[in-house]
């Protein structure tokens, strides 16, 4: 009987987790900004557990994650966040460069940034829950 409770508890999460991840949730707007331009991330109510960012020549800046303890917010206002509001003057990052961690500013190139979020930023997107989407930089 105890094994059957346990099935239906894990069934039940799963069901309610592949309602909440629903990656038309995830929303960047505006796409297009400048570097004093505050831009915002939509999250729905369970969303990736860490979040990077990579710049125009291809440098990845971790911009919230537990174990590196770099925090965009507050672990738990992340947890519980459905919007995340992006200062690109002021967002720091950490940044590897020949085996060293480095911490710089995140948006210091006009291009294309690809904002990407996951529980593991370490794997193809494939093996992890994630959400991906980009934003210019004029």
């Amino acid at each position: 009987m105890l094994s059957i409770s346990i099935l239906f508890a894990a069934c039940s999460v799963t069901n309610h987790t592949a309602q909440q991840n629903n990656s038309s949730q995830f929303t960047i707007s505006p796409k297009e900004i400048n570097i004093n331009q505050i831009f915002t991330i939509r999250v729905p109510e369970l969303h990736p557990s860490s979040m990077s960012i990579r710049n125009p020549v291809g440098v990845w800046y971790v911009v919230h994650d537990s174990g590196e303890k770099v925090f965009i917010l507050p672990e738990d206002e992340y947890v519980k966040a459905r919007r995340i509001d992006i200062s690109p003057s002021k967002l720091m990052g950490i940044s590897w460069a020949d085996g060293k961690k480095v911490e710089g500013l995140v948006f210091g190139l006009p291009g294309e940034y690809l904002i990407y979020m996951a529980d593991n930023l370490e794997t193809e997107p494939d093996n992890t829950f994630h959400f991906m989407s980009k934003v210019f930089l004029k």
